[in-house]
Formats: C-alpha cells, structure tokens, sequence
C-alpha cells in the first residue's frame, strides 16, 4: 500500500463523532409468529414445534432454503449450495435481531456512533457469525444430520474484498467490538468490486490478479436501493445574482452518479444487538445510450455505466497517474458524500 494509501485510509478510519454514546442493551427478541426466532443463547425457536431440539429447527430452515429459495434437490446439491442455505438459515436469526436492535434504538432516539473506512477486511463471516450467535454447534449438527461436512462447507466461503490490509481489519474488529459491547454504532464505506488482489510469481516476479469475490453474490449482504445517494461530480461554478442583487454561487455542468447501499449485518458476540456495516456501491444514472447503440456505437452505448461503476471497482487505484490520483479523490468525496447524506 502506498504512503498516500495510508495516509487517506487513516484520516478517513476515524469515528464521525466526538464522544461515544452510553451502551445500549437490546433485550431478547420475543417472536410470537414465524419459523425461527434467536434468543440471548442462540437458541431457535419454532412455535408450531415447540419440543423439536436447535439443530432440527436449523435442519428445516436449511432444507428450506436449499428447495425454495436456491431450487436445488439435496442430492445434486454443491458444498457452496449447503454454505448459502445454511448462511440464509442464520440469517433468519440474525436478522431478527437487527430488527428490534434498530426498534429500540429508534424508540430510544439513541445518539450513534458513525464510523468511516475506506476498508473493511472482514473475513469470513460464516464461522464468526456462528460462533458471536452461539449457534456454531447447532449449524455443525444440523450439517451432520443431512450427512455433510461442516468444515467442506465453511470452506466454500470467500474472503469479502473489502479491504487488504491492516486498517481494514483494525475497522473490522471495531465493528465487531461496537456490536459486542451493545453501542448503538453503523459503519460506511465502500462496496469494491475488486479490493483484493491474488498473487502469483511469473518468473521470480511478484505478479498480482484481481480477485473477483462477488461473482457468484454474497446471501450476507442487504441491498437497499430505497436508499440510494445521488452524488454530483465535476462541473463549474457560475457567478451569479439573484433579484436583490445579492451574489448566489450555482453549480453547474455535474455530472450524476448513483450510490446504492449495500447492508452487511454485524452481530455482537454473546448479546443479541446486531449493528450495521452500509457500504456503497456506484452506478450510473444513465446506464445504457440506445441511440448510440442503435447507430453502431456499441461501447458507447455503455460508457457512462462503465464511468459510473468505476468510482467502487478497485480499492486503492494506482496513484502514480493523474487519473489514478483523480479517483482516489472521487472515491473520499463519493463514499463521504452519500454517508452524510444517509446520517
């Protein structure tokens, strides 16, 4: 990581309050309807089966998931096909519990803790997510009952390429520990593409490849266009007057593009609050020029999709260029832009 790299990384790491609230507990969530509810221990409860056991519940909500949301047959089922329904299985606890931590903080009015990062190096979230529910035996259990290997499965998940070095993880472990320790906090940032690299050696050079995480999605993420930011690029300022004669700036010529928040659930550990990570992910106002495509202007048809996506593709582009040094400033001003917004 360059010296600019860090420099940005850590100015933008630092919480946007002065003072941090006072923790806030969040009782444990009391469902009286639906298939699965989590307790303070991570226990699941099925209220039309009150005497079935955790891991018969977990059981059910993965086979659940596995038929009716991925429309795959046990049998022909991949280790990452067991690995997303189980996900979405604990997701269903998880959830739940972001809920009424939201609904308590909102009818508290609780002041927040707002955490800006241009990084986030998460890691695996399956096997934390488990153990900080306390429903990591369970799922072990549920797993050995359909007669699959647990270990198979964890490894099916991908590192989030949300960061790639320290400061991202030193953002993480603040999530983790916000959550634990029952503060009312919401972290931002940015939703790459591309945040980390593979590396390889080509004839005793180090030679580095983008890793593309989300190829295939991610069933831990929220997406929320509900949300979404409208941010303004570029442009001049035009002088002018209004009728009083007194001087009213006006900013003209921008360019527009979109930032869509993508939700990652941050559950405590041993407590049932569950706080949010928000990053944001470009994308153009205008994605497609039919006119233009219609004319034999194929890739001009998708350039300003391509401009606009490319503000979230890669953490820490290369700032050795002009262009390079350009988009590291849109990226601050385009993820602080839309978190300022949001608050």
């Amino acid at each position: 990581m360059s010296s600019a790299a860090k420099k940005t990384a850590s100015r933008a790491s630092k919480p946007a309050v002065a003072a941090a609230p006072a923790p806030l507990a969040v009782s444990a969530p009391a469902i009286t309807a639906g298939p699965v509810s989590g307790g303070a221990h991570g226990a699941i409860h099925n209220p039309h089966a009150t005497h079935d056991r955790p891991e018969e519940v977990m059981r059910s909500l993965i086979q659940r998931h596995l038929v009716s949301t991925l429309a795959r047959h046990p049998s022909s089922a991949t280790p990452r096909d067991w690995w997303v329904a189980t996900v979405l299985a604990l997701r269903d606890s998880i959830h739940e519990r972001m809920i009424d931590t939201q609904a308590v903080h909102n009818a508290q009015n609780v002041r927040r803790i707002y955490y800006f990062s241009l990084e986030y190096l998460m890691g695996r979230l399956f096997g934390n997510n488990l153990t900080a529910t306390g429903l990591y035996e369970t799922a072990r259990a549920a797993l050995a009952s359909l007669g699959q290997d647990f270990e198979s499965i964890r490894e099916s998940e991908v590192d989030m390429g949300l960061g790639n070095g320290g400061l991202g993880r030193l953002a993480a472990c603040f999530l983790d520990s916000l959550a634990t320790l029952d503060y009312p906090a919401l972290g931002y940032g940015i939703y790459y593409e591309f945040g980390l690299f593979k590396q390889s050696f080509v004839n005793g050079h180090q030679v580095e490849s983008p890793d593309n995480w989300m190829i295939f999605g991610d069933p831990w993420e929220i997406v929320r266009p509900e949300y979404a930011q409208e941010v303004q690029l570029y442009g001049r300022v035009e002088n002018v007057f209004d009728d009083r004669g007194n001087y009213r700036p006006r900013w003209v010529g921008t360019k527009t593009i979109l930032g869509v928040p993508h939700d990652i659930p941050i559950a405590g550990f041993g407590t049932t609050t569950v706080n949010l990570l928000r990053l944001w992910a470009s994308k153009a106002t205008d994605d497609f020029d039919l006119a233009a495509f219609n004319s034999g202007g194929y890739v001009d048809a998708v350039r300003e999709k391509a401009i606009g996506e490319t503000v979230s593709k890669v953490l820490y582009p290369n700032d050795k260029t002009e262009n390079g040094k350009e988009l590291r400033l849109v990226q601050q001003y385009f993820f602080v832009s839309c978190s300022l917004r949001d608050i």
